[in-house]
C-alpha cells in the first residue's frame, strides 16, 4: 500500500508543470556543473603533415623540428599545465642513428622572407618564402579547457655526423603535463638524398589506407 501511495504522489508530482520545470532545471544545472566544472578532459595532439629533419650546427645533435596543435578537451575551468615534450624516432626497416629519444630545446617559428631580413640583416638572402627564426628555449605552457595552440618546437637527440634517412619513420611525441602524458604518433616517408649539415629535410606524412 505504501508503494502504491507513494507511485501516486509522484504521478501527481509529474502532473504539476511546475514540477516538471523544476526537474529540467536541475538536471541542466547538473550537466551545466559536469560541462563547466568536472570534466577534466585530456590533451589531443594534432601530429603536423611535414616532419623537419636536421643536425645542430653548433651541437652536432640530431635533430627534429615538429610543428603541431595542442588542444584541451576538458570544461572551461580545467587547466592542463604542459612541463615538457619528448620524442622518439624509429626507423621502420633496418635501424639507422636518427633512432632515439629527443628532447625539446627550443621553439622556433616562420617567418617570412621580409620580415626576417629586415630583423636580421647579416643574414644572406637564400631566396626562400620563409625561414626559421628563434622564439625561446623550451618553456612550459598552459592549456584551458576549450583551448588550442600552435608551436614549432626543436627537439634534440644523440650526437651524429652522418643524416642516413630510412625510407619510412615512426615518429612518436609525448607531451608531459602535471594530469598525466598524452601521446601521439604517425608514419613518415622520407626522401633518398641526404640533406647537408646545416640544411633540414622534409619527411612527408604518411596518411592512413581505407
Amino acid at each position: 500500500m505504501a508503494t502504491e501511495s507513494n507511485m501516486q504522489s509522484l504521478f501527481q508530482w509529474l502532473k504539476n508543470p511546475s514540477s516538471i520545470l523544476s526537474l529540467i532545471a536541475t538536471i541542466l544545472s547538473i550537466t551545466t556543473f559536469i560541462f563547466v566544472y568536472v570534466d577534466k578532459g585530456k590533451i589531443e595532439i594534432l601530429l603536423p603533415h611535414n616532419l623537419g629533419i636536421g643536425i645542430t650546427s653548433n651541437t652536432k645533435n640530431f635533430d627534429i623540428l615538429v610543428s603541431a596543435a595542442y588542444s584541451n578537451t576538458g570544461a572551461p575551468r580545467t587547466r592542463h599545465h604542459i612541463q615538457h615534450i619528448t620524442a622518439s624516432i624509429k626507423s621502420l626497416g633496418k635501424t639507422t642513428p636518427l633512432d632515439g629519444e629527443y628532447k625539446w630545446t627550443y621553439e622556433q617559428r616562420f617567418v617570412g622572407a621580409d620580415e626576417y631580413l629586415s630583423k636580421h640583416k647579416e643574414r644572406k638572402d637564400e631566396g626562400l618564402r620563409d625561414y626559421l627564426d628563434y622564439v625561446s628555449r623550451a618553456v612550459p605552457f598552459t592549456l584551458k579547457g576549450g583551448e588550442s595552440t600552435a608551436k614549432t618546437i626543436e627537439l634534440e637527440g644523440a650526437k651524429g655526423t652522418d643524416l642516413l634517412l630510412p625510407s619510412r619513420l615512426q615518429l612518436k611525441l609525448t607531451v608531459h603535463a602535471n594530469t598525466g602524458s598524452y601521446v601521439a604518433s604517425a608514419i613518415y616517408v622520407c626522401p633518398a638524398v641526404p640533406p647537408k649539415l646545416k640544411e633540414i629535410t622534409y619527411c612527408e606524412r604518411q596518411e592512413k589506407s581505407d
